[in-house]
């Protein structure tokens, strides 16, 4: 049964994953994540209650892990430019050797 929950929430991650990043497109990132953690903590919290039910638990466990996957992988991407476009000044080191005020 362990296996089972766990393929039932990788598969429901692996589908969700486009499903979250089309709809984090058309109504934002931070909006996405905010439903994406919802719906993995209510998941989690059903451990507690439904414990019968536990493929059901570990595929909203699965879609929840997907928003928020798919969603911080964007916002790095977004926030974080290529070092490339970064100012220069940030990116390259000083060629000059580094002295110490100590004599």
């Amino acid at each position: 049964m362990p296996s089972d929950s766990a393929t039932a929430k990788a598969i429901a991650e692996i589908v969700a994953k486009p499903l979250f990043g089309f709809i984090a497109d058309r109504t934002g990132m931070k909006r996405t994540m905010l439903i994406g953690l919802a719906v993995f903590s209510v998941a989690s919290l059903g451990f507690f209650a439904v414990n019968p039910h536990l493929l059901l638990i570990r595929l909203l466990q699965g879609l929840g892990a997907a928003a928020l996957s798919i969603v911080s992988a964007a916002m790095v991407a977004a926030y974080f430019p290529p070092v490339a476009v970064r100012h220069p000044a940030s990116t390259t080191p000083s060629k000059e050797p580094a002295t110490s005020s100590a004599r």
